[in-house]
């Protein structure tokens, strides 16, 4: 991986990762069970919504910053509803859809950012000049018989 595939995650890779690593220590830590709480929420309120904002491709920063917590707090609601009506709900598997959720976003955000530096130069060669003209041999373009 290059160091612009990193930089492509962004600001939005950047926020799940903290997040996740400060709720993994925080689960982890067993001094203090305030960190947990906290933890959590920064986990909840950010992590999702950080990691699928940017996919829709918005063009203004601000506003996909104005998103993330709606789509955290839609996500969670969401999954917590499907885990409830298949009568699997646990907060360790909400975790883990959630985890699951934020993994594939930054990956896919990361996939598109190296798929778009990638050259393109089997695309371009490929694609005909004229791509209004009639295949060879077909005589007309007419559709007569």
């Amino acid at each position: 991986m290059t160091i612009a595939a990193v930089r492509g995650i962004g600001w939005s890779g950047a926020v799940v990762v903290v997040s996740l690593v400060l709720l993994v220590t925080a689960r982890v830590d067993p001094l203090d069970e305030s960190w947990r709480a906290i933890a959590a929420a920064v986990f909840v309120l950010l992590a999702p919504g950080a990691s699928l904002v940017p996919l829709v491709g918005l063009r203004d920063t601000g506003v996909e910053l104005a998103l993330v917590v709606p789509f955290s707090i839609a996500t969670v609601i969401l999954t917590a509803v499907a885990l409830f009506y298949t009568n699997s709900w646990t907060p360790d598997r909400e975790f883990a859809v959630l985890v699951g959720i934020c993994a594939v976003g930054v990956a896919t955000r990361t996939l598109m950012h190296v798929i778009a530096l990638s050259p393109r130069t089997d695309r371009e060669s490929s694609t005909p000049a004229n791509p209004g003209t009639a295949a060879s041999g077909s005589g007309s373009t007419k559709g007569g018989m």
